[in-house]
């Protein structure tokens, strides 16, 4: 397992929208920023940041499940549900939709199943 996700919760962020809670990141030279637009049945839908590599992308989604990581505690607490209920993410990459929880959380599996899905779709 990588490094832990790191992030706090953005207040005020300069552009905005309902239903769009934007988090800052701490320890992703990648990207600074991640929305998550959407929160139901403990799983949180995360918005993969404009250019971000697939394989990067990867490493920051595995890092949500790492023990020392504040991902639940954070965005729970931002989005007023118990932390308890956290569950895992979901994101989309070329309308490829992946949904991660602790058990598929691996940087390699996560990639895999993206790619997998992509080759299935594209006849690969």
């Amino acid at each position: 397992m990588g490094k832990p996700t790191m992030i706090s919760f953005v207040e005020n962020p300069p552009v905005s929208s309902p239903n769009n809670y934007v988090f800052y990141v701490w320890n992703c030279r990648s990207f600074s920023y991640i929305h998550v637009k959407d929160y139901k049945d403990g799983i949180a839908l995360i918005d993969p940041p404009v250019g971000v590599y697939k394989k990067v992308f990867a490493e920051f989604v595995s890092g949500i499940f790492h023990p020392d990581s504040n991902f639940s505690k954070v965005v729970c607490d931002a989005l007023n549900v118990p932390r308890s209920s956290f569950r895992g993410v979901r994101f989309s990459f070329k309308n490829i939709e992946i949904v991660v929880t602790k058990e598929n959380s691996d940087a390699d599996v996560i990639y895999n199943s993206w790619l997998q899905k992509f080759r299935e779709i594209n006849n690969l």
